[in-house]
């Protein structure tokens, strides 16, 4: 690979880091407004979440394949184009388009989703975990971004929500520029494997299935995805049915988004360092269980115990991902398996934040209290740790493509 078709690869990978989560932070950021415009319900609205997750989850195992029949980067290239057309969708109309816009927009971001390990493998095989923190990074850097300017903007003189909303379409609009230099020869590692050896055949997602380091690190993403949608969407409530005013809440869920972001930072480039990512795996779940056993024995815990917790489940919700992320690169041989690995586990994880703030809220409706969820997201760190000990292992999944004797 040319040093100039390096660069445009990394500049890819890192503008279309910005495209992933500004459209969706931005329409949470609007929902109100949007309601009351569009005239629409409360369920409709929630149905907004559900679907992007719905898509998540339902695409994501299918994107591998479509990688290796047209190349990671001409994926992307469809990919980045859907991001663009769904935000200019959702702006232009009533509700139907709101939510065509939203389902089109998701599918563009689920190819990145996936991708983006795989691409990383491709292109800086020797630094792994570098490329990941500054991806990761940006993308939390980018969820600070639009939470916090999209609602003024909105309120703008000559601004509305829908071109509040559209503002953030330029990043995947350069994203879409970047992919199309890059278009001419397809990036499929599938390909440059027949290239290089002899003539390969798919052993399909099925056989992936059967590896225990796959389970391992889909359960390990499942279940770090369920904590965090679970946590943003009922930790407030939690926090404020125990007597915290709203200013102590919005700090305390402050700090925790805070200190996700130098610990997805740090963790992949130790944790790529390492042939053996255990240590590093199991703490990450660790703090999350340590932290939610706290709120569950200490009901009434002061403010500063409380910043303390958030401080280290702030750190967990930072790990959980950055390791999910590497994981897909650091248990695969090559990146046809990398992109398949990714696709599987990210669609677990997906379908798992999608049923997990829903759990949480039956639990809690049953029982009355926040006791009982408490309980069921400690055991569900707990899960996390065991899952990231066993995926952590120094193990390859063997490849997805295997040599024929043809």
């Amino acid at each position: 690979m040319t040093n100039k078709k390096r660069f445009l690869l990394g500049a890819g990978i890192l503008v279309t880091a910005l495209s992933m989560r500004m459209p969706i932070t931005a329409s949470g950021a609007l929902t109100g407004i949007v309601r009351a415009d569009l005239q629409m319900s409360a369920a409709q609205a929630g149905l907004l979440t559900t679907l992007v997750v719905l898509v998540f989850a339902g695409v994501s195992p299918f994107v591998g394949g479509l990688s290796d029949r047209f190349g990671m980067n001409r994926v992307l290239l469809g990919g980045c184009a859907l991001i663009v057309c769904g935000q200019v969708l959702r702006v232009t109309g009533g509700w139907q388009l709101l939510f065509l816009g939203t389902g089109v927009l998701a599918f563009g971001i689920t190819t990145a989703n996936v991708l983006m390990p795989p691409l990383v493998r491709y292109g800086f095989p020797r630094a792994v975990g570098l490329w990941t923190s500054a991806y990761l990074s940006l993308m939390n850097f980018a969820n600070s971004i639009a939470s916090g300017l999209t609602l003024p903007l909105a309120g703008r003189s000559g601004w509305s929500w829908r071109s509040a909303m559209l503002v953030w379409a330029v990043f995947g609009l350069v994203a879409l520029v970047i992919w199309l230099l890059l278009a001419k020869k397809p990036m499929a590692a599938q390909r440059s494997l027949q290239a290089s050896g002899p003539a390969r055949r798919s052993r399909g997602g099925r056989s992936l299935l059967k590896e225990p380091v796959v389970r391992a690190v889909m359960v390990f993403m499942g279940f770090q995805s369920m904590i965090f949608y679970s946590f943003i969407t009922w930790m407030p409530t939690l926090l404020l049915d125990r007597g915290l005013d709203s200013g102590q809440v919005g700090l305390l869920v402050f700090l925790f988004q805070f200190w996700s972001i130098p610990a997805s930072f740090v963790t992949p480039i130790l944790a790529g360092r390492m042939a053996d990512q255990r240590l590093l795996a199991g703490l990450s779940g660790f703090f999350y269980a340590a932290g939610f056993g706290l709120l569950f024995l200490l009901p009434g815990a002061p403010m500063p115990l409380l910043i303390g917790i958030m401080f280290f489940m702030g750190l967990s919700s930072g790990m959980t991902i950055s390791m999910a992320m590497l994981l897909f690169n650091v248990r695969t041989p090559d990146v046809a398996t990398a992109a398949r690995l990714s696709g599987l586990a990210q669609s677990a994880g997906y379908l798992m934040a999608g049923i997990g703030p829903v759990a949480i809220g039956g639990v809690y409706d049953r029982f009355g209290s926040w006791q009982w969820p408490l309980l069921f997201l400690t055991a569900a760190a707990v899960v996390v740790v065991v899952a990231g000990y066993l995926a952590g292992r120094d193990r390859l999944v063997a490849p997805v493509y295997e040599a024929t004797d043809e």
